[in-house]
This record gives C-alpha cells, structure tokens and sequence, in this order.
C-alpha cells in the first residue's frame, strides 16, 4: 500500500497583509508555530509571500511564493466590512485572506506538484490552539483511512444559534 497517496498534503499560508497587525500575532510567534506544526511530519503546500522568503523552511513539502494580490478572492473582496467585527484584528485583508483558504487548496491540488490524493487547509499558526500538541500532532501525521471522496468543513458559529451573515463569529 503506497501511503504517500493516502497521507493528505497539508495546505497553509503566510501572506503578508500589508498592514499592522496586533502584537499577539506577529510573525515571529506565528513562524515559531509553525516550526512546531512541522515537527508532525506532516507534508506542506505552503504559500508565502516573497517579504518573508528565507524566513521560513518547509521540511517535508514545497513552498509556493504569491502575494495578497494574486488571489482571486482578494480581488473579488466587496469593500464594506461586517457590521459586527473585531475593529483591530478583523480587516478586510484578513477576511479576504480567510475567504481565500479553498482557493489556495484548489491551488495547491492544481499544482501537480504532490502525489496525495487527499488535500487539508491548516491554520499557518494552529498550535496556539492546541491543549496537547504533541499528542495533537501525532494524530495529523497518523492520518490515513479518509474516505476516498470527502469535504470536510471546519467552522465557528454560535453552538445555539445560526450563522449571521453580518458578524464575525469566533467561538474558542
């Protein structure tokens, strides 16, 4: 059984958004994040702007360099922000690139560059989010036996309510 098929690529992404961010989140933390997601073993399609090349290494994957601008869904951004949002952290740039994540999967999947047949979107800085990592990280490089067609979909909504189109809704 040829496992290289059956292991799925994991696709992330570090775009620079071309605009301040808040402290908790700088790069270096979220670069150390990383760093951390790859000790998996898990394999990478990771996007990255050319501002940070030679800052990040992948160890078991390829790097594909773009900028904020070469994303369709970025460019197809409306202009207004939801009426209910985190001022500081919820920009347009980050919505944008929030929305780009499926983009960027079917990027990674046209690319031709790996042999899975199974491809994941993972947060960039996932870790933080993590109780156990290491035991968190085991199972990411442990996964196999995924049907051979699926959508999976993460998401963040109220538990007790339904999705409001006008808000950003983060639920931890």
């Amino acid at each position: 059984m040829d496992l290289t098929h059956m292991q799925p690529t994991f696709v992330s992404a570090l775009i620079d958004l071309d605009e301040d961010r808040p402290v908790d989140k700088s790069t270096e933390r979220y670069i150390g994040l990383f760093n951390l997601l790859q000790t998996s073993g898990i394999r990478f399609h990771l996007f990255l702007s050319p501002k940070f090349r030679g800052h990040v290494q992948v160890h078991n994957g390829i790097i594909e360099y773009i900028t904020l601008k070469d994303l369709e869904t970025v460019r197809a951004a409306p202009e207004g922000l939801p009426a209910y949002r985190n001022a500081l952290h919820d920009t347009r740039n980050f919505l944008a690139l929030m929305n780009a994540k499926t983009e960027l999967v079917r990027r990674a999947m046209d690319s031709q560059m790996h042999s899975s047949t199974h491809f994941a979107w993972i947060d960039f800085g996932i870790c933080h989010m993590f109780r156990t990592p290491h035991l968190t990280l085991n199972t990411l490089r442990d996964l196999s036996g995924l049907p051979s067609t699926c959508l999976y979909l993460p998401g963040c909504w109220d538990r007790l309510g339904s999705v409001a189109i006008s808000h950003v809704v983060w639920r931890l």
